[in-house]
């Protein structure tokens, strides 16, 4: 008896286990559907939204209007350029900040 109890515990284990191994996973809603590559000038923006078409989401860091030798990130802009696929700069003379 402890045999036939035993069986099929483990039967209904592995049943289980196969039935939820074989489920497709959701995707989350929250992950953006395209790459994101975040820029810091409009030049490079304009350069990388050519390139990437409607591949890639080009986003601009700075602001209008604000002189990029002293711009000083925020704690939201480092975090999006850390989720970001690809981040286009000019070098440590435009913006020091980047390094």
């Amino acid at each position: 008896m402890f045999h036939r109890v035993l069986l099929l515990l483990v039967t209904l284990a592995v049943s289980g286990l196969l039935v939820t191994g074989c489920r497709t996973q959701k995707t989350e809603s929250n992950q953006p559907a395209r790459p994101i590559v975040i820029t810091t000038l409009f030049p490079l923006y304009d350069f990388a939204r050519t390139i990437a078409g409607d591949r890639m989401e080009v986003q601009l860091l700075l602001p209008p209007g604000v002189e990029p030798h002293h711009f000083e990130p925020k704690p939201d802009d480092l975090s999006r350029i850390h989720r970001a696929a690809l981040f286009v700069y000019i070098g440590p003379f435009m913006e020091p900040w980047a390094d």
